[in-house]
């Protein structure tokens, strides 16, 4: 190939990388998963919650301050329940998106509708919703950078209504 042929086509490879990194098209979808361990390890109580109103949990940059009357909780589970919840809540598949851009992100995530809370010692909490994810600041992070990763609408309802409020409640009654 000419020296000239070479050069058009490196310009041409340089302009869309350039225009990729300008724009924010390039956004990166990972998967993601929480770690069994992580979520029981001191676990104090577990909570079904419902969010009547969609609430912001991360803005800017950092976590927003959410009130317990935000929600309503739907259930207490039982300590003997907690296994089994982390278990389940460890095999939902979550995916989140990193753009990779020159300028800063910012972003805003909201939860409505069912969510777990997860209150853990020292007054830490996590709520896992299915849009996004809340924790109170002296909980460490999780691989993801910031809150908004989500589970597919399939994979969350099959998980709060067959598991959580069937396989739960007919379990606690026997």
């Amino acid at each position: 190939m000419s020296n000239k042929i070479m050069k058009k086509i490196l310009i041409i490879v340089f302009a869309i990388l350039l225009l990729l990194f300008s724009t924010g098209c390039m956004n990166v979808k990972y998967n993601f998963s929480y770690d069994y361990d992580s979520l029981r390890n001191n676990l104090v109580r577990a909570e079904l919650i419902y969010f009547d109103e969609e609430t912001t949990v991360f803005l800017i940059h950092g976590f927003e301050y959410v009130s317990e009357s935000a929600y309503r909780v739907i259930e207490v589970f039982s300590e003997e329940d907690f296994d089994k919840l982390v278990d389940l809540i460890a095999d939902i598949p979550f995916r989140y998106s990193v753009l990779y851009v020159v300028a800063s992100v910012s972003a805003v995530y909201t939860i409505d509708g069912y969510a777990i809370a997860l209150h853990y010692e020292n007054n830490s909490r996590i709520i896992i919703g299915r849009t996004a994810e809340h924790r109170t600041r002296n909980m460490r992070s999780y691989g993801q950078a910031i809150s908004g990763r989500y589970a597919v609408d399939r994979v969350w309802n099959g998980f709060i209504n067959n598991v959580l409020l069937f396989d739960f409640a007919s379990d606690n009654q026997e």
